[in-house]
């Protein structure tokens, strides 16, 4: 049962006029919800919901094990034994048939995962999100950060709250929690912004991310040798909508959903594509995934304070078994040859060492984020890809002028040695990318040292324009390897776009004339995506405020409208595989 299910509206109608029966008793409220949350978890996971269970029981317990005791070597013994129970779970049933695979590949082995990890086909529902809330509550406990919530019904209801069980956001106890114990409050502008919520992210769902995947971007990714250069470079411009109107319309639900119920759930997008570098893209997007990585990983990792055994363990594994499985022999070289640059710059530069240290670990947080996303090796380049933009994203704020100029050059040059010494459409790709990128780093150089950038603010705003549209166009070639099917997959349809000759030229008016309705709705979604948010946030509230007459027509159009673009068999959201 999902928001876009017919059947879950009714269903949830009936859940809200029964809750409100304890709208006064805040105690009988949660529990009340708890036994829905978990009915809905059995009735979509059966038999899994005994992990659940397990992990709210045992977290529970060490929680307040971790509180009570003033040993340290105890606390961080039941802080161990909790996040070890909690990923070892996680990798049993995720990451079986990955392990599985490596093993076969690197040892000639033919072992089946099923026979191999007893029960591990048996994925529960929304593992990855309800670990990661329990790991977080755990090490909040252990930071002081927030009391251990001493009253289990109350613990189960934050575990098990229903809106977010699939997609998130990752909750934290520290803010919601302290919502299980107020009386039930819904004021008429809160019902507007959670109706306003659900409408949007119903139309998001259906009219952007259903549509333009049924339509078009799904059979490019399923063929791409059927399509032509300019059709795969359309569809991976359209994944990146579809993804932000799937994810982010799971989360406007989930948001309304809840103010419904009475509880507020944190931002987890900010309009992502506004971004101006990597970096900033990844504080917008997916808020509370970031922001756990960041302080549950990246930090404990040691930041950009130091190094940990766990970053190169972690690291030069990965590239290991990278390079054991997909037989690319560039794989140690490159590996060798940024070690080897690392470890200069940080002999040579004592003042940016930090930055060294904070690469490395981010590059780790990176991958092992891709990992989460999913057990294959294109979810991993896909979170090295991000790795590297942040790093570079940094790199770039530090640098002057003369510094980016210099890094752009030697981007284009080692482009140009790439294109005349391996070849390629993917090296086409890297040529033209890198003699943009370093054009308008000359151009935007020139104007800057020339001392007259102050007095020019059209000049401002179209750099940061450029620097917007080159952070989509980085997501977008890193989604890629997100969308595709298997690391493979990504280099075809990447081949496919750098290869001149699938660019047929003559063709692409019929194609834009054959995907005219596509090519719409996608440049309707990116205008609505940039415009202001001043502007959105006026709208949303302007909704809000309209009489309950003119709300509920205006309901009616909207849905009659959304039903429009609806297939007849509902498509799950992305992120449920995750």
């Amino acid at each position: 049962m999902t928001f876009t299910d017919i059947i879950f509206w009714p269903a949830f109608a009936i859940i809200m006029l029964i809750m409100l029966l304890f709208r006064n008793a805040p105690r009988g409220r949660n529990i009340y919800l708890m036994l829905v949350s978990l009915a809905l978890y059995w009735y979509c996971g059966g038999i899994t919901v005994a992990v659940l269970l397990f992990v709210t029981l045992s977290d529970y317990f060490l929680a307040r094990g971790i509180w009570k005791t003033r040993r340290k070597w105890l606390k961080k013994l039941l802080l161990f034994i909790s996040v070890t129970v909690d990923l070892l779970l996680l990798c049993y049933f995720k990451y079986a048939s990955f392990v599985t695979e490596i093993v076969n590949d690197i040892l000639g082995t033919d072992l089946v995962s099923s026979e191999t990890f007893p029960f591990s086909a048996l994925v529960p529902v929304g593992i990855s999100f309800y670990i990661f809330k329990n790991i977080g509550y755990t090490m909040d406990v252990y930071r002081v950060k927030c009391a251990p919530v001493y009253n289990f019904w109350d613990f189960m209801m934050f575990t098990t709250f229903f809106p977010v069980a699939m997609s998130g956001p990752i909750l934290r106890a520290d803010q919601f929690v302290p919502q299980l114990h107020r009386k039930y409050e819904l004021s008429r502008r809160e019902l507007g912004l959670a109706v306003f919520w659900i409408l949007n992210g119903l139309a998001k769902k259906i009219i952007l991310g259903d549509y333009l995947g049924m339509n078009f971007i799904d059979r490019v990714f399923d063929n791409p040798h059927l399509f032509t250069g300019f059709e795969s470079l359309m569809a991976a411009f359209g994944f990146s909508l579809q993804l932000y109107a799937d994810f982010s319309g799971y989360t406007d639900i989930a948001t309304g959903v809840s103010l419904l119920l009475g509880f507020h759930l944190p931002k987890n997008f900010d309009s992502p594509y506004k971004s101006t570098d990597a970096q900033g893209f990844w504080k917008r997007w997916h808020i509370s995934l970031s922001s756990w990585l960041q302080d549950y990983l990246y930090f404990p990792l040691g930041g950009n304070r130091r190094f940990s055994v766990a970053t190169f363990v972690i690291l030069y594994g990965m590239i290991t078994v990278a390079w054991m499985i997909l037989r690319l022999d560039w794989i140690p070289v490159a590996a060798g040859a940024l070690t080897l640059f690392g470890a200069l710059y940080y002999i040579l530069f004592r003042k940016r060492r930090k930055n060294v240290r904070g690469a490395l670990n981010t590059m780790v947080t990176m991958l092992l984020g891709g990992l989460w996303h999913g057990a294959a090796f294109n979810f991993i380049t896909w979170g090295g890809v991000n790795g590297a933009g942040i790093i570079a994203s940094r790199s770039w704020k530090d640098a002057g002028w003369l510094g980016r100029l210099l890094i752009a050059t030697a981007v284009l040059v080692g482009s140009c040695v790439l294109k005349f010494t391996i070849g390629g459409p993917l090296t086409n790709i890297a040529l033209f990318v890198s003699a943009i990128f370093c054009l308008a780093t000359v151009i935007r150089a020139a104007y800057s040292i020339s001392g007259n950038a102050g007095n020019a603010e059209e000049f401002e705003t179209l750099g940061r324009l450029w620097s917007v549209a080159q952070t989509f166009v980085f997501a977008t070639f890193a989604w890629i390897f997100f969308r595709s099917s298997s690391f493979d997959d990504a280099i075809a349809l990447l081949s496919d776009i750098g290869d001149p000759q699938r660019w047929e030229l003559r063709v692409i008016p019929e194609i834009v004339a054959s995907y005219w309705e596509v090519f719409a709705i996608m440049a309707a979604g990116l205008i609505i995506h940039w415009i202001p948010e001043r502007f959105k946030s006026a709208f949303r509230f302007k909704f809000a405020d309209m009489p309950l007459p003119l709300m509920s027509l205006v309901v009616i159009i909207s849905v009659f409208i959304i039903i429009q673009f609806a297939s007849a068999t509902p498509h799950p959201f992305i992120y449920f595989q995750f």
